[in-house]
């Protein structure tokens, strides 16, 4: 490729110099739109705004969409942080191309010569490797660093191992219940995946739904739980039993057409009624298409499901998702409850939170409750449901209707809530027997 023939010969020359790799994921829309000729002229546009600021000290050459520089002349860490600026600077504007005006947001990973590596190849990989790091909302741009290599190598073999698992269904899921504060019952469980692979191990969640997402795993790996959920809630007499059951989904499916046919479709096989389902979606990954995702969701609950954000305020909360999306639920995130005790701004804070979702007529569900004085103050404070690890840890559904029995007897103090007529687990019409 004459592309790397030109760089390495630029960097031969070069006794130290910086090696840039920057990725445009947001340019294959524009590409699709306007065709082959249009991205190619906003790659030469791009490359030409770089040129010029870097007064003929950077060599760039392009492949697909990714662009490349040689930047000679830096020898020194401290000048990263200027010649980052320098390429940010580049992308603050919007560009001009062919009639079009286009705001890109690009990826970019800088490795350094020699501390990095000697040759093209090494720098260029290494590079790469940041700039799969700055991909990631917040990361800015990245200077390789040794750890790098490690977590992108662990990271290539998780989604490969991830393809097989959701291939092979080798996955498990467990089952958190949440507890009714009105009724003072648990009155729904939500699924969790779980995955422990025979080669890497457990792998948490928060490390293999992200590689999943990026990798365009989720659709298939959503679409897995969403069956096998509803199979098992249904085969083990939770759905029977009047549970509810809450299924997180990603935002890649809402915007699939056919999402809206898999929920009919193990609403039909699974026996579950549609008031009894609840799909939640993440707003810590929301939401590139709001318009879809509120038409999705419409569709969804005019088949009388029930729609919840997950894990609001894990990050930047949007409230135009609460004023614009058809919602039922809003499900607070666990940060919210982790300073009640000691913090006094935590309780306004959330006492705030739940009178907004109040306001809004949704039911309120704070996760993450971890001991009897949070437990008091959500009681205190008007909230609706609670989950946690105080209430009740995940289990396997086949446990599900004997930790839901002991953890109300822990939690309430009565000795048997069963013999006297309560309704502790929510499976009303099987005090006698456990499901399945």
């Amino acid at each position: 490729m004459s592309w790397f023939h030109d760089l390495e010969t630029e960097l031969d020359r070069a006794p130290c110099a910086a090696v840039v790799a920057i990725s445009l994921p947001h340019l294959r829309g524009s590409i699709i739109a306007g065709g082959a000729d249009f991205g190619e002229a906003v790659v030469h546009a791009i490359i030409a705004g770089l040129e010029d600021r870097f007064d003929g000290r950077l060599v760039s050459r392009s492949w697909g969409q990714e662009i490349f520089a040689v930047i000679s002349g830096v020898s020194r860490l401290e000048e990263i942080s200027k010649l980052a600026s320098t390429i940010e600077a580049a992308f603050d504007e919007p560009f001009h191309c062919m009639g079009r005006l286009l705001h890109i947001v690009p990826s970019i990973g800088i490795s350094l010569s020699p501390d990095d590596g000697m040759t093209f190849r090494e720098l260029l990989s290494k590079a790469q490797i940041a700039a799969d790091i700055a991909l990631h909302p917040g990361n800015g741009t990245q200077l390789f660093a040794g750890e790098m290599a490690e977590n992108f190598h662990r990271a290539a073999a998780i989604e490969d191992a991830l393809r097989d698992a959701v291939a092979n269904r080798t996955l498990t899921l467990a089952y958190q219940p949440q507890f009714d504060l009105n009724m003072g019952r648990f009155s729904g469980v939500e699924v969790l995946v779980r995955w422990d692979d025979p080669h890497l191990g457990p792998i948490s969640p928060a490390d293999f739904i992200p590689i999943a997402e990026r990798s365009g795993v989720i659709p298939r790996l959503g679409g897995w739980v969403l069956s096998e959920a509803t199979r098992q809630f249904s085969a083990h007499g939770a759905a029977a039993s009047g549970l509810e059951l809450a299924i997180n989904v990603s935002p890649r499916q809402l915007v699939d057409r056919g999402f809206v046919f898999e929920v009919e479709e193990v609403l039909d096989t699974s026996g579950i009624r549609p008031e009894q389902l609840t799909i939640e979606i993440t707003e810590g990954l929301m939401l590139h298409d709001i318009r879809a995702t509120s038409a999705t969701l419409n569709e969804v609950r005019s088949l009388g499901v029930r729609t919840a954000i997950d894990d609001f305020g894990a990050g930047f909360s949007n409230l135009a998702y609460l004023r614009n999306l058809p919602l039922d639920q809003l499900k607070i995130d666990r940060d919210f409850v982790k300073h009640l005790r000691r913090d006094p701004r935590s309780r306004t804070v959330l006492d705030s939170t739940i009178g907004l979702g109040h306001g809004l007529g949704l039911q309120v569900c704070v996760e993450g409750v971890e001991s009897v004085e949070q437990f008091g103050m959500l009681q205190s404070l008007g909230c609706d449901l609670a989950q946690g690890f105080y209430l009740a840890h995940p289990c396997a559904i086949e446990q599900l209707d004997g930790h839901m029995r002991a953890d109300y007897r822990r939690i309430t103090g009565i000795a048997d809530a069963f013999d006297d007529g309560t309704v502790a687990s929510g499976l009303n019409d099987r005090v006698d027997a456990g499901p399945g």
